[in-house]
């Protein structure tokens, strides 16, 4: 039996859904593998990633870490008291960066950067001063968004970087929702990191628009 042709218009048609099908399962497939690279930690990291998602998924709030005694900032928590010397400067810091920054001289005081289990916790203070701005300091100066998910730690010894934890929907682990920083106001915001491994007994915090501060011990 000789095989029908179809009619130009329909073979049209038929080219047409076919090639509509392939886009959508290529756009499918590389929309997967975006939302994969995100989540994908390096080596030296990838368990504390395995155990964040296994916590949050549970119910862990936006904003909240992994201590239970957040009081860091981001959603739904309140901002902590700093002391502050004489001098303006934030009392008992374990580390202290200062850069102008737009007309503003920001102040970033290391608070604590801490241990508990395979989670590494650190909190510091911003401190935004006018040096000419009457403008406050970008909520996104730390990372995307009004987040803080742009502060790197760097174990230079091992050569090894270390970046906030992720939830299983791809937030962060860290002072989230916040609003611009205020002149003059010193605020307390955190991060959750994958705890390096025991004999790291410091490490180097890179911020972002300042700079890196080396030396921070762990405790």
């Amino acid at each position: 039996m000789t095989a029908m042709r179809l009619p130009m218009w329909a073979a049209r048609v038929r080219e047409g859904l076919r090639q509509h099908g392939e886009d959508h399962h290529r756009n499918r497939d590389e929309h997967r593998q975006h939302r994969e690279g995100r989540r994908r930690a390096p080596a030296a990291v990838r368990s504390g990633v395995v155990l964040v998602t296994v916590v949050l998924a549970a119910g862990t709030l936006g904003g909240c870490g992994l201590f239970g005694d957040d009081d860091g900032g981001g959603s739904g928590t309140s901002v902590p008291v700093v002391e502050l010397a004489d001098d303006g400067s934030v009392k008992d810091a374990k580390a202290t960066i200062v850069r102008p920054v737009n007309g503003l001289e920001v102040t970033v005081d290391v608070l604590r950067l801490a241990r508990r289990d395979k989670v590494l916790r650190l909190e510091f203070a911003v401190t935004p001063r006018s040096k000419g701005s009457t403008s406050s300091l970008s909520s996104s100066f730390f990372g995307s968004g009004s987040e803080v998910d742009g502060v790197v730690l760097l174990d230079t010894v091992n050569l090894r970087e270390y970046r906030p934890l992720t939830t299983s929907d791809d937030e962060c682990v860290c002072s989230r929702d916040l609003g611009s920083f205020e002149l003059d106001e010193s605020t307390v915001v955190f991060a959750d990191y994958p705890a390096p491994p025991d004999g790291v007994k410091e490490l180097t915090i890179a911020f972002p628009g300042l700079g890196p501060v080396a030396g921070v011990p762990v405790s």
